[in-house]
């Protein structure tokens, strides 16, 4: 058999919805993501256990655009489902013949033979959306505990000239972090330590290869004092170790044995200007390459890219000589092993998402659902993937923007979208690019306006979610039916009692109560509180202004504005109570000169305030008065931070 296909749902109108993190992902096989059929009663769904098939690989096809047709695809021989395109909201309309899912196809080995064909399907009718999603029977990663305090970092600077003190330009960047106060990001490196891309090089691979770092920016001795650098920081650090890339110009890895080949014997293409490296063959590879790096740079996490982003069919090998040929399911159990062993390794694992649900409990990835544009449903998201995995930031295209003249809008989106999707975060504004020094607005608030806030839901199950039906917080199926998912206005109630709220809509604000704290969230504003209301943090609207805001016991970060009445300024500010029950402020970043009113409620006559530079040299002291409990603290350009005394 040559593949097998669901065919449709008729006799029964419906809707058919696409469902954000659902995804079977695309390679040189068509494929479009599955979608569920919803009507006014129930819900339907259909898949293959990916855990008991023989076949190469899976694709996914649905209606979730109106109408459509079935044409014959020259490439495959076969006939796939064509949406129609040209509609703004398809998840509003009805129709009579809906498909929500594809099939599988056997493809034929070296040997032109196809596997027999094996497969179970699982179709599954229900009142309610949440019992028809499919079931990830992974434990949790076991790194959660690790990295719910962390945010994640993703680097790329390709330079076109010889720049002997990279290293050190980067370092000064994360030291500028620091100096900020924050305390947990893990970075990983990309491909541009050891390749170029300004002038191409000869195209140098970037993956089993020595020495490792291009010698253009200081070589192997420099990325390994850059390593411990940053190590010293107090951060984890990175490196990018694609094992499926296997250079012909990796001369120390190559042999044309060790590639994966299609049916006809052909290399299969990877990336950049390298072929897959045989699947067989890789976690050999993998301990052998791994051993070198740890010796010589010893880094504390991983950036093991690309395994959760393509469908793992993609790297399919069809070499009759290798044991399982044409089966997916072979690369599957070979990057399940990968994974531990990059754990093992390094520590914490990043992969870069799209496919990630194949892999939720083996390691942490990019949050990237199918596309950016989709409507806000977080429910496979949540009750499927979020408890095992802490999956970061939200697609790639958003985390990898730059603010421009010093804003960030972007950085409100990209943290909506995590709330939205219980997504822990990952920094804005640096992920290409030369170092950013002083760090920039964008990259402040996309760190504390969240990291103090992850520990409350990072692996934490979910109790409700709920979306706004014209006015009402509801589940599902009730937008479903009132045609209102397109709002992207969604309320979330996990089972510690956190609340959360987050606005996506691109042009009406949105009105929510959180444990009984009321909020208005403009669009791409959020807003978050622990049952205890002790812990907040929201971008909403106050006065009719934006006002962005983190606030716990110890710790406030505000902008724009009054924050429970703790902090009256115009800029942005950090403010930490010390171990010492002194205070700290610092300005995240300086805008302007200006006088701000701090709330501190002590009964202290006065406060002595110490003001230093950037490289932590003193450069004044004074003692100001307190009036009932308020301190008037005047804020100038050459001071970094104020060191608040009792």
């Amino acid at each position: 058999m040559g593949e097998f296909q669901f065919g449709g749902i008729s006799g029964i109108s419906g809707k058919v919805v696409e469902i954000p993190y659902l995804t079977w992902g695309r390679w040189f096989h068509p494929s479009n993501p599955p979608g569920v059929f919803v009507t006014d009663n129930c819900c339907v769904f259909a898949m293959l256990d990916w855990y008991n098939s023989d076949a190469s690989g899976l694709f996914g096809a649905s209606s979730a655009t109106p109408g459509g047709h079935f044409e014959l695809t020259a490439s495959t021989a076969d006939h796939r489902w064509v949406p129609d395109e040209g509609t703004s909201d398809p998840t509003n309309t009805i129709r009579d013949y809906s498909v929500i899912n594809g099939g599988s196809y056997y493809w034929p080995t070296t040997a032109h033979r196809r596997n027999p064909a094996r497969e179970r399907l699982m179709l599954t009718v229900a009142d309610k959306l949440v019992n028809v999603l499919p079931n990830i029977p992974h434990n949790p990663n076991p790194d959660i505990p690790l990295t719910r305090n962390d945010v994640w970092s993703t680097r790329m600077w390709y330079i076109s000239a010889p720049t002997p003190d990279y290293f050190s330009q980067e370092l000064a960047m994360w030291q500028s972090c620091r100096d900020y106060g924050m305390e947990h990001l893990n970075i990983r490196l990309h491909g541009n330590i050891n390749r170029m891309y300004w002038p191409v090089r000869l195209d140098e691979p970037t993956t089993f290869i020595t020495p490792f770092t291009t010698p253009d920016i200081g070589g192997d001795e420099a990325l390994a004092a850059f390593c411990k650098g940053v190590k010293q920081l107090g951060y984890r650090i990175g490196l990018y170790t694609d094992h499926m890339l296997l250079s012909e110009l990796s001369f120390d890895a190559w042999d044309e044995d060790m590639m994966n080949q299609d049916s006809n014997g052909a290399w299969i293409y990877s990336s950049g200007n390298t072929n897959q490296t045989k699947t067989s063959r890789l976690v050999g590879l993998q301990k052998k390459w791994n051993a070198l790096y740890a010796k010589q740079f010893a880094p504390n996490c991983a950036y093991l890219d690309q395994i959760t982003c393509p469908p793992c069919w993609r790297y399919t090998d069809y070499d009759a000589r290798a044991p399982e040929a044409a089966k997916f399911s072979a690369a599957w159990r070979v990057f399940v092993e990968s994974l531990r062993q990059e754990r093992k390794d390094f520590g914490p694992v990043l992969s870069e998402g799209k496919t990630q649900l194949f892999f939720a409990g083996l390691c942490d990835s990019y949050a990237q659902p199918q596309r950016m544009a989709m409507n806000v449903i977080p429910d496979f998201n949540l009750r499927k993937i979020h408890p095992l995995s802490n999956d970061c930031g939200y697609e790639l295209t958003l985390v990898a923007k730059k603010a421009k003249d010093g804003g960030k809008q972007f950085a409100h989106r990209l943290l909506a979208y995590e709330y939205a999707y219980g997504s822990i975060g990952h920094i804005a504004d640096c992920y290409s690019g030369a170092p950013i020094v002083p760090i920039s607005p964008a990259m402040i608030a996309s760190y504390f306006l969240i990291q103090p806030m992850q520990k409350f839901f990072a692996g934490v199950k979910i109790k409700e979610i709920l979306y706004n039906v014209n006015g009402q917080y509801l589940p599902f199926e009730d937008a479903a039916k009132a045609g209102t998912l397109s709002r992207n206005q969604v309320k979330l109630l996990y089972e510690n009692g956190l609340e959360v709220a987050s606005n996506l809509n691109e042009t009406a604000t949105m009105s929510v109560t959180l444990n009984g704290m009321p909020f208005e969230l403009p669009p791409d504003g959020f807003a978050a509180v622990t049952a205890d209301q002790k812990n907040i943090a929201c971008s909403a609207l106050q006065d009719g202004q934006r006002v962005d805001m983190c606030k716990q016991d110890y710790f406030l970060y505000c902008d724009n504005g009054p924050a429970n009445q703790l902090l009256h300024a115009k800029g942005a500010y950090l403010l930490k109570r010390l171990p010492d029950n002194n205070f700290e402020l610092i300005p995240a970043p300086f805008k302007e000169e200006e006088t701000v009113t701090l709330d501190l409620a002590i009964a202290t006559p006065s406060v002595t305030v110490e003001r230093y530079a950037r490289d932590g040299r003193l450069l004044g002291t004074a003692t100001l008065p307190v009036t009932n409990g308020q301190l008037t603290l005047p804020v100038t350009q050459e001071t970094f931070k104020y060191l608040l005394k009792k």
